[in-house]
């Protein structure tokens, strides 16, 4: 009881922080001619999880860049960001986060390469020290995953037999980054749409219809938004996992059916295929915008 209870005033800590932190839900809604546009966000969230990848980052490392990413874009949105200044932003958001998150970070010789030395261990120096004064030096933002371990803790989703709850949960957080609309919501509410997101999809419908008003509670947020945060990810996963969203449909609907209530492996493995799909999706194409980066092998 004494670890959740300290759970819950972390969650307290969370909800006063986080809307001081938030990127704006508008910062790339109308950018100036010749600047970075909403259609290539994607690309850059893609080359921020691939270069966290190949560095052997965590996942928590990345979602920090794209907060960094998404602040910058908020705090510079009348003037916009130059196209030709988007990777290096992008690599140095990626510094600062393993800097602050990491035990090991990759040197200025390496991040340089992974630029293919379009720029020098100076320009990245500056970047460097230009985004942590557009950011006044506030980087322990709340991120979705570090709510998630909070929330987890409260429910009592700690035990093994819950994994493959919290396994989903973080398949949809990180899924979360590549959806611009999800920026109108805090990290707990998305947190909290993802858990509701993963037992939707391991047809728990009992943890969600039992949590949900816990959850609100937890997020300072009406049920209405939480469910459409919630939609949010669901549509964006249906659109772009289309086979994984309809096999995972039919499996919640036999299970449904047989009156189970617990994931199977036939869930695990739909599981894995999306986040294989999600590591891929965006790799660039030969008609890419000309700042979508090359992949980083």
């Amino acid at each position: 009881m004494a670890k959740q209870e300290r759970a819950a005033q972390r969650v307290m800590l969370m909800r006063l922080a986080q809307p001081a932190l938030q990127p704006s839900p508008r910062c790339l809604d109308s950018p100036p001619v010749g600047m970075m546009q909403l259609c290539h966000r994607e690309s850059v969230i893609q080359f921020i999880s691939e270069v966290c990848e190949d560095f052997g980052l965590q996942t928590q490392t990345a979602g920090l860049a794209v907060s960094y990413f998404d602040r910058y874009l908020t705090k510079t949105e009348q003037k916009g960001l130059d196209k030709h200044r988007v990777q290096l932003l992008a690599i140095t958001c990626t510094l600062i986060a393993a800097k602050f998150s990491e035990i090991k970070m990759p040197g200025l010789d390496d991040l340089c390469e992974v630029a293919h030395n379009k720029y020098t261990k100076m320009q990245l120096k500056e970047m460097e020290l230009e985004a942590l004064r557009v950011l006044q030096w506030e980087l322990h933002a709340i991120t979705p995953h570090a709510a998630l371990e909070q929330l987890a803790i409260i429910m009592n989703h700690t035990e093994e037999a819950c994994k493959p709850y919290l396994e989903h949960a973080e398949f949809f957080i990180d899924m979360s980054y590549y959806e611009y609309k999800t920026l109108n919501f805090p990290p707990l509410v998305v947190a909290s749409s993802a858990l509701l997101c993963a037992w939707a999809h391991l047809g728990n419908a009992k943890a969600a219809e039992l949590h949900l008003p816990q959850l609100c509670a937890l997020s300072g947020v009406r049920e209405a938004d939480l469910v459409r945060c919630k939609n949010i990810l669901q549509d964006y996963f249906n659109t772009t996992f289309p086979k994984a969203a309809e096999a995972a449909e039919m499996h919640r609907a036999a299970a449904l059916a047989a009156g189970r209530e617990s994931p199977d492996s036939v869930m695990t493995q739909n599981h894995d295929h999306a986040a294989s799909e999600l590591s891929k999706k965006l790799m660039p194409v030969d008609d890419a915008p000309e700042f979508c980066f090359s992949p980083v092998r």
